[in-house]
């Protein structure tokens, strides 16, 4: 939980989520989130095109179909990751030193 520290500005970030949930999440406006809009927040529609998206990664990237992707595998479809939401269009993939 973010405590503002006396004479200091509120960070970009919480300016941010505060928008986010502004517009995005507070749907009926009341200043929470009912069990709906919780829902929705947990499990987003995106989630379901996510995991389509993620099928669509493993079935032409793990070559030997052990169902594990390797660095090998990765590192040879690379193309894929990149291009794909699930990996934040390649973003993700900078987190991971192994890669």
């Amino acid at each position: 939980m973010y405590t503002q520290v006396d004479g200091e500005p509120e960070p970009e970030w919480l300016a941010e989520e505060k928008n986010h949930f502004v517009n995005k999440l507070d749907k009926n406006q009341d200043g929470k989130l009912d069990s709906d809009e919780t829902k929705a927040w947990i499990l987003p529609e995106d989630m379901i095109n996510s995991k389509g998206e993620s099928q669509h990664l493993m079935s032409n990237a793990d070559n030997n179909k052990d169902q594990v992707l390797s660095k090998d595998e990765v590192l040879e479809h690379w193309e894929l990751f990149v291009g794909s939401r699930v990996t934040g269009y390649g973003e993700a993939l900078q987190k991971h030193d192994e890669f």
